[in-house]
């Protein structure tokens, strides 16, 4: 036993000895030689002193990143946008609204209410309390045609983007603007702009616009 005490490493044995006086009582304790104040200053003081110091450096910092985060706000726009072009004649259509399931829909129990491939047309259960009008962004002439056309600001329509800056087109109307996205293109099977796209019944209506250089039906 003896044997192995001495092969304890005078470091370890001087480290239980300091933990021994660390938390032994103040009559117990023992002061081994001059004791120091430490050196380096608290890390919270030195951080604030810091802020403190470089307060004006911080504040542009913080500005120039506002500033960048505004812009690439102002310049968002979706990803996969679907590409509309000007419609060349007025049309009218009703797209298909019929919705398959892709799977089997079943109650608490597990027991299948619809099965997988079942259709049906949802605005027969629901209906759009708002119609839509899709306009190019980026397009001068429907962006004039969008402010005398009726629809403007009014709750009863919302405009879409297809394309151009949502931020820019917003101020130029002075009222809220939406993109197309392209699940919404797909839904209403849009194919040019402007269009509108209201609920008529259980069907939807969609009516292009054409407004410059627009082609005349051949007779019938």
């Amino acid at each position: 036993m003896i044997k192995k005490i001495l092969h304890v490493p005078v470091a370890a044995m001087l480290l239980i000895a300091s933990f021994e006086m660390a938390f032994a009582n103040d009559e117990h304790s023992v002061s081994v030689g001059q004791t120091y104040e430490f050196g380096e200053a608290d890390m919270l003081d030195a951080i604030n002193d810091h802020l403190v110091n470089n307060k004006d450096k911080i504040a542009q910092k913080v500005n120039i990143e506002q500033e960048k985060m505004k812009e690439k706000a102002k310049n968002f726009k979706p990803d996969g946008m679907l590409t509309l072009s000007p419609a060349d004649r007025n049309n009218t259509f009703s797209p298909d609204m019929t919705y398959t399931l892709d799977q089997d829909i079943a109650d608490a129990e597990g027991r299948v209410i619809y099965p997988q491939g079942f259709s049906f047309n949802p605005l027969k259960y629901q209906k759009l309390s708002y119609g839509m009008v899709v306009i190019d962004g980026s397009n001068k002439d429907e962006v004039e045609w969008f402010k005398k056309s009726g629809y403007a600001n009014t709750i009863a329509y919302r405009v879409l983007l297809s394309d151009g800056n949502y931020y820019d087109v917003s101020k130029e109307l002075n009222q809220q603007v939406y993109y197309c996205l392209p699940q919404i293109t797909k839904r209403f099977q849009l194919n040019h702009t402007p269009s509108i796209v209201t609920q008529k019944g259980d069907a939807m209506e969609v009516k292009e616009i054409c407004i410059k250089n627009c082609k005349e039906d051949a007779p019938k």
